[in-house]
């Protein structure tokens, strides 16, 4: 148990440290590098069964990606192939990512049932997303100059979208939990 909470806190101070970095360096380096070293991290620290979420979270930053392609263009020279924007794959994957593991390794909301587990992750993923993209678009300086003409969520005044995108990234999360979450069961199930 004191080891999980070790491990908690240093995902923690870990993640917090790198989304720091945002203001200091490029953003996109800083998630490249980040990216590259997931894998590494988790199979250092003996997590390798946390690979199969972070997959998962590829899968969703690609799928996002596709669906909003074309919607993306930010005021700092991120890269982008075939309209697919890199830095928008990478923020989505590891976002989820992260958010996720640092969720699973809280053990009192894991002894609750799916629809409480839901509801807390909601409110929480919700408000860290808040949270981020406050911090992004007003301390880092980070803009989608495509959808800078529409209208942000009000009171944080950030994620200046279409409605359907500003939907949509407050479904992204829960679609990502639900999947994990079954896949969790699955594997959990096999290994029964």
């Amino acid at each position: 148990m004191k080891n999980t909470i070790k491990l908690w806190l240093i995902d923690l101070v870990s993640f917090t440290t790198f989304f720091l970095l945002f203001g200091i360096f490029n953003p996109f380096t800083v998630l490249l590098i980040g990216f590259i070293f997931i894998t590494p991290y988790f199979l250092i620290t003996n997590r390798k069964n946390y690979l199969k979420y972070f997959l998962i979270s590829i899968l969703f930053g690609i799928i996002w990606s596709l669906i909003s392609k074309g919607n993306y263009s930010y005021n700092t020279n991120f890269p982008d192939f075939l309209g697919i924007n890199f830095y928008l794959l990478l923020a989505w994957s590891a976002g989820l990512f992260v958010f996720y593991i640092l969720f699973l390794n809280i053990k009192k909301i894991q002894k609750y049932n799916f629809v409480i587990k839901f509801l807390i992750f909601f409110i929480i993923y919700s408000s860290t997303l808040l949270l981020v993209e406050s911090i992004a678009y007003h301390v880092f300086g980070i803009h989608n100059e495509l959808a800078k003409n529409y209208p942000p969520i009000k009171f944080c005044e950030c994620i200046h979208a279409p409605r359907w995108t500003q939907i949509s990234y407050f479904i992204l999360g829960p679609a990502y939990f639900i999947i994990s979450e079954s896949i969790n069961k699955l594997t959990k199930n096999k290994n029964s």
